[in-house]
This record gives C-alpha cells, structure tokens and sequence, in this order.
C-alpha cells in the first residue's frame, strides 16, 4: 500500500460512484454483475470506476469460474484503523438516495445468491 498516498485517495473518491462501490465492497465482496445490478450502471461505466479504483490498490480481484469478485484490497483503511476516513465516507453517502436504495438493491442481490446456493447443494 506504499504507493497509495492521501492525494490519491481522496482524488479515486472524489467521483460519487466510485464512493458508492467503496460503501458496498466494506460490507460484501462481490462480482462485476452483482455491482451492477446493485448501482443500475452500465457495464462499461462500472468498468471505468472498478478500473480507477484498482489502480490505486484501494480494491482487487479474485476470479472464481468465470465470476471476477471485487473486494477492498486493504480493508484496514476503512474499517477501524481511519475512523476519520470511514466517517467522511459514511458521511458523504448516508444521505443520498442512491445509498438506500443501493442497501435494499444489495440485499436484494444476496437474497439471490443465497437462493442460488441453496438450489445448487438441494439440487445435487
């Protein structure tokens, strides 16, 4: 995480989307078509923002199957080591209406992928 400076993270969330992916990856890791369902983007636009982001090292990628998850590379930056960082974050989006609607979009997003696996282990 050297080479990510204050600067540099403050620019990667100066974009309100970028924020709003910041806020899900802290509660759930999750894949390209899962943010997307859940930030109503287009695909293109989600890979513009994931990009920017990985590029600093504020998130990574894990690739499972043809799924490719995307998680907070260094969750110590938002969770508890920067109470600042996670206060402004929070702060930033607790607001806005994209916010709850992401929340419910999430769990809604979830609700599926537990379905998805319950099908799959009652279904073998």
């Amino acid at each position: 995480m050297k080479s990510l400076t204050a600067a540099k993270l403050f620019k990667s969330l100066s974009e309100s989307l970028r924020l709003r992916i910041v806020r899900l990856l802290r509660q759930e890791e999750l894949n390209g078509h899962e943010l997307q369902t859940v930030l109503e983007v287009p695909q293109s636009t989600l890979s513009r923002h994931l990009t920017v982001l990985k590029e600093i090292g504020l998130i990574e990628t894990r690739r499972q199957g043809a799924w490719s998850f995307f998680r907070l590379a260094h969750p110590e930056i938002l969770n508890g080591k920067s109470e600042l960082l996670v206060d402004l974050v929070d702060q930033l989006t607790a607001d806005d209406r994209e916010a709850a609607g992401d929340r419910e979009r999430l769990e809604a997003v979830l609700e599926e992928r537990r379905r998805a696996v319950r099908e799959h282990f009652e279904g073998a």
